[in-house]
């Protein structure tokens, strides 16, 4: 036990994985992070009122951050192509 007697942080990072829904909406950067910007302080709110230490605050708002970017099949800049192709992965069209 190292840390006995000094000064050791210890972490722990749980990731939880599902299948992305094969239905899963396509979304510009711009729609991202509009999406994010929406829903993410609410997020952190509730995570203030659970007791989250502002130390590991922003650690733990990559949970809620990641919910909001795996809803979609693709976030990408520029226009979509109207055939999503397989898996429903669209092809950004902006040549960017």
């Amino acid at each position: 036990m190292i840390s006995i007697g000094t000064n050791a942080l210890a972490s722990s990072i749980v990731l939880v994985c599902r299948p992305r829904d094969v239905t899963a909406a396509l979304a510009t950067r711009k729609e991202f992070v509009a999406t994010l910007k929406a829903e993410l302080p609410s997020a952190v709110r509730t995570m203030q009122q659970g007791n989250i230490a502002p130390v590991d605050l922003a650690q733990a708002s990559i949970g809620p951050g990641m919910a909001v970017f795996s809803r979609y099949s693709k976030v990408g800049r520029g226009r979509w192509s109207a055939d999503a192709g397989a898996h429903g992965v669209g092809v950004d069209q902006s040549g960017a």
